[in-house]
């Protein structure tokens, strides 16, 4: 930090020699062209030229320090000041402190550039609060939710080792582990599914798909689980639907949005499919009777890990699904 600091001033050192001479360079160009000018029209001996030389110089040399202390106070004012302010804030942005916001030099709306600056480093400091806020309940949320597995799993491992079980015992005491090691991998293959969607994946792999044949394709495996449940599904669904999307994201989507309603629809009533054009989009949906939502989880319900009371009671249940669906 030391050897910065003394780095840092033998660069305003040396921009200040600069400055100097440049000005040196230009009031002396611009003084001999003048003297010379003045000199065009008189005539003055030897020992008057000699006489008034000195006194040049020195005008010389007084103008250009006065000019070069007058842009160094200039710079200092107005670059050096703005400059301090915006580094010490990134200083605090960069130290992890989010809540840092610079204060303005002539408000945020003024066109100045340093303002311009400063409005764009507390924008940044606002956006990265939120993702290292997201980041804390991702890494919480993620702990809680492999914390149960990882007891279930040990706590069997252990009593497997125990000669005092009987066989049915231990078989039972696998299928336990193994139950848990899938719900396990199901959480962590959910969790790489909205990576790659929030990394852009699908948009590089997007192309004109029907539309109208992959929402009836992903209808016919639920069909007969929904009328064994006595929740038929009536689907209504217009014929040569184009879209231009991803074929395997797309029929993700309908498969989370069915298994939600075949999950949380009240048995004896329909659930209504419908796929319809509307204009140069179409509106594809699918109703079903259940549990009327409160506010707070119709707000929540698209969020990451989060479940109703009723979801949190279904096995194989993370609270990722309508998460990558919305993502999709």
């Amino acid at each position: 930090m030391n050897y910065y600091k003394k780095e840092q001033k033998m660069k305003m050192l040396f921009n200040a020699v600069q400055s100097y001479c440049i000005f040196f360079l230009l009031i002396a160009f611009v003084v001999t062209s003048n003297f010379f000018l003045f000199m065009n029209g008189m005539e003055m001996n030897e020992a008057e030229i000699r006489e008034a030389a000195p006194i040049t110089l020195g005008n010389v040399l007084l103008m250009t320090a006065m000019f070069t202390l007058i842009d160094i106070f200039r710079r200092i004012w107005t670059v050096g000041r703005p400059v301090r302010r915006i580094l010490e804030g990134m200083n605090r942005i960069m130290s992890g402190d989010f809540k840092t916001k610079i204060p303005y030099f002539h408000g945020e709306q003024s066109g100045n550039e340093f303002d311009a600056i400063i409005k764009g480093m507390n924008d940044l400091a606002v956006e990265l609060s939120s993702v290292e806020m997201l980041r804390t309940d991702f890494v919480s949320n993620v702990s809680h939710e492999l914390k149960t597995p990882l007891a279930v799993i040990l706590t069997n491992a252990e009593l497997l080792q125990d000669s005092n079980y009987s066989q049915d015992s231990k078989k039972q005491f696998a299928d336990n582990i193994l139950t848990m090691t899938h719900k396990m991998k199901n959480l962590v293959s959910g969790l790489l599914e909205l990576t790659k969607i929030e990394n852009g994946f699908i948009k590089s792999t997007m192309a004109d798909v029907n539309f109208s044949s992959i929402v009836e394709k992903c209808t016919y495996p639920f069909e007969p689980i929904l009328y064994e449940n006595n929740k038929p599904l009536l689907t209504d669904i217009e014929d040569n639907i184009h879209v231009n999307g991803n074929s395997e994201y797309l029929q993700q989507v309908i498969d989370i949005l069915l298994d939600n309603a075949s999950k949380y629809s009240v048995a004896g009533n329909d659930i209504p499919l419908t796929l319809k054009k509307n204009g140069k989009q179409c509106l594809f949906s699918i109703t079903s009777t259940g549990t009327p939502l409160t506010k707070e989880e119709c707000t929540n319900i698209f969020e990451r890990f989060y479940q109703t009371s009723e979801a949190r009671n279904k096995d194989n249940s993370y609270g990722l699904g309508l998460a990558i669906a919305k993502d999709i």
